[in-house]
């Protein structure tokens, strides 16, 4: 089957739901359930937050997933299994991250990010459909199908009979006894109120002279990149830089416009990288990635401005000096490897746990502490989660709205990563690792961390400094301070 593109099915998901009609058979089910999702907004806020998907897509999905019955919330929304195991079905064994049973806001965030929802910067109602039919799957627009996908139409005039009943198994008779996802975006718009971002892609960007003054979007521009702003910006540049595509007699034509990086625009990128140098003569890496290195050669270095070290703030300045702080005190668990001691007990109490029920890794407790200490300092309140887990303290930044760097976002761009981070390691079976980061030396981390020691391990003994590489750190970092 061939791949899709939103360019490709815009038009006719613009058509479809300007006139959709909702079947008056089953009026009173849809009313029912966009109902339901309305009085689930809060919830659906917090996964919003998290991951910049409405919340309206991210009931819809729910209602489609996990049914409408009151264990609704109990079932992950990747596909409805219940969240007391990871998922059985596809996609399987999600999430990776964390462990059983799983709070409903943490899978619903894993699974939007592992379809690369968060990364859709304009939710127009053709990308929303677009979005719907792939978290599905466009198996329905096989050839010896090529039906609409019930999915986004039941109950309307759009979709009659048709369904899988099983993966990759198609029934041509079946009928689908769900609301359409279309259905209910087109019930929830009439009847509560709910505003989609326009239905038009953004304007063209016309065509400049090298060196135009766009600076860099803060993120690597690639193949499916959902920033359609961005990649108009690159198409229009790399037309204008006079490479375009080329045609199997070698002949190059500029490239459309449209805002889809694909093949094309991808393969451009890559003859452009060819054949250019940086301001220092260092030839570009032909990855076929726009990144800020590509985008500065593009469109000018004085215009693209690469992002280095987060602008030094007073919470910034006093989180480093009181990590320094307790660096100097060279702390120490007493006795060793048991997880207690004056200042260790201090961390684990400003994370809310009592030092003597338990022995408590304190990583997590020690960032806390340090933000804790600082923000008070400045007369702020504390932006870091109050917890003492390392997957807990990932999902909460994510789920309280705070700017999360995933690991490949970071090894791709690394002026991503800047001092005041937590940089978070993954270490599989709920486990995991945090600390501060103090500077950056070159493609390294330089960080102070509890919980470790000289060799940088999970369960030391006390206050380290460390150099990390920034390719090491498995999960991501999550930035605190704008």
């Amino acid at each position: 089957m061939p791949a899709f593109a939103l360019s490709d099915l815009a038009n006719e998901y613009k058509t479809k739901f300007d006139s959709l009609r909702i079947s008056a058979d089953h009026a009173e089910d849809v009313k029912r359930i966009s109902d339901l999702i309305a009085a689930s907004k809060q919830r659906y806020d917090e996964v919003s937050r998290a991951t910049g998907v409405p919340w309206f897509v991210v009931g819809i999905i729910h209602s489609l997933e996990a049914g409408t019955g009151p264990k609704r919330f109990q079932k992950h929304l990747h596909n409805g299994d219940p969240l007391s195991d990871r998922t059985v079905q596809v996609p399987a064994g999600r999430p990776r991250l964390g462990s059983p049973p799983f709070d409903w806001e943490e899978s619903a965030i894993d699974a939007l990010e592992g379809e690369g929802l968060h990364r859709v910067k304009s939710w127009t109602v053709e990308r929303i459909a677009f979005e719907f039919e792939k978290y599905n799957g466009m198996g329905y627009r096989r050839a010896d199908i090529d039906i609409p996908s019930p999915y986004l139409w039941s109950y309307s005039q759009h979709y009659s009979q048709g369904k899988f009943k099983a993966d990759g198994v198609f029934s041509a008779t079946l009928v689908s006894k769900q609301a359409g996802a279309m259905v209910l975006l087109k019930d929830l718009v009439a009847r509560k109120g709910v505003v989609i971002g326009g239905t038009a892609p953004p304007p063209p960007v016309q065509g400049g002279q090298p060196g135009a003054p766009h600076p860099y979007p803060g993120h690597v521009v690639f193949l499916d990149d959902p920033d359609m702003v961005s990649v108009r910006l690159v198409q229009s540049q790399l037309n204008a830089a006079g490479i375009g595509e080329e045609d199997r007699n070698g002949l190059r034509r500029p490239l459309d416009v449209d805002g889809e990086f694909g093949p094309l625009t991808e393969a451009a990128v890559r003859t452009f990288q060819s054949r250019s140098v940086e301001t220092d003569d260092t030839p570009l890496a032909v990855d076929g990635e726009v990144g800020p290195r590509t985008w500065a050669v593009l469109f000018g270095g004085a215009a693209a401005v690469i992002p280095g070290p987060l602008a030094a703030t007073g919470l910034i300045e006093k989180l480093i000096q009181i990590a320094e702080g307790e660096l100097a005190k060279n702390v120490r668990e007493n006795p060793l490897g048991s997880n207690r001691g004056p200042e260790v007990d201090q961390y684990i109490r400003s994370a809310g746990l009592n030092p003597a029920s338990g022995a408590f890794a304190w990583c997590v407790c020690f960032v806390h502490f340090c933000y804790m200490k600082a923000a008070a300092a400045v007369g702020q309140p504390n932006p870091f989660p109050k917890t003492a887990g390392v997957h807990n303290a990932w999902q909460l930044t994510g789920r309280l709205g705070l700017k999360r760097i995933r690991s490949d976002e970071a090894r791709a761009d690394k002026s991503l990563v800047r001092p005041g981070q937590v940089f978070f390691l993954d270490h599989g079976g709920g486990l995991g690792h945090v600390g501060i980061i103090v500077g950056i030396e070159g493609e390294s981390l330089i960080t102070i961390e509890g919980n470790t020691n000289v060799a940088g391990g999970r369960e030391g003994i006390g206050v380290f400094k460390r150099k990390r590489p920034i390719r090491t750190i498995s999960l991501g970092f999550g930035q605190y301070v704008n």
